[in-house]
């Protein structure tokens, strides 16, 4: 399979893990929930991940998601991976929403600090 830059369903070869996402730059690879460097070959990727029909903008301002008042409903927003939008960039990213915190690529965040998209649903993405 040809790799690409961006974001990939992928499964860790020397983990007995289930597939994530990760983000692939050249040879190197990113996972969400840490910041060690990967090498791309340490994961079979399974599919590419084509986030360009996906919405590219949200409905809040960029006023709106500074404001320090700005908060998301925990209730609305489920553990597992989403489209989001983040308040410093104000570009969509997907990022891991887990008990404690939302994972991104490069670090981790709130709920407060993104706008919440969409939730993406990786129950029939291949598994092997």
């Amino acid at each position: 399979m040809q790799t690409s830059d961006g974001y990939w369903w992928a499964s860790p070869l020397h983990e007995d893990r289930k597939p994530e996402i990760i983000e692939v730059h050249g040879l190197g690879a990113s996972r969400m929930t840490d910041d060690w460097p990967y090498h791309v070959g340490e994961f079979e990727l399974l599919q590419h991940i084509d986030t360009s029909a996906w919405p590219q903008k949200g409905k809040l301002t960029e006023r709106e998601l500074l404001d320090e008042n700005y908060a998301v409903d925990p209730a609305a927003v489920r553990a597992g991976y989403w489209w989001v939008i983040h308040h410093e960039d104000l570009l969509p990213l997907i990022v891991l929403v887990g008990k404690e915190a939302v994972y991104r690529i490069d670090g981790e965040d709130g709920l407060n600090d993104f706008e919440f998209l969409m939730p993406i649903d990786t129950d029939r993405w291949p598994k092997e």
